[in-house]
């Protein structure tokens, strides 16, 4: 989640395509970096994996479980959740 706060989406997709297992929670960050790189298909399908993952899977519970202290890229993380589809 470091690499996506700080903006280096293509780093943090690769990072989680070499993971040998994807939990719900990294779905949404790659959800988020896609949304970042303005690939919107891209985002959906991954929000798309995340509730497939674990059908409960909503912004407020991702949020929640969010470590980063800036309120700015909570935001940020919250608005390109939404953007992709997950729900609130």
């Amino acid at each position: 989640m470091v690499l996506a706060a700080s903006g280096k989406y293509q780093e943090a997709l690769a990072m989680h395509a070499r993971a040998a297992e994807i939990p719900h929670w990294a779905y949404c960050n790659m959800a988020v970096c896609h949304v970042g790189l303005c690939q919107p298909e891209e985002a959906h399908q991954a929000v798309a994996k995340a509730r497939a993952t674990y059908t409960h899977t909503c912004v407020a519970d991702f949020m929640d479980g969010e470590p980063h202290e800036s309120a700015e890229t909570r935001e940020r993380f919250k608005a390109a959740l939404i953007k992709a589809g997950l729900p609130q």
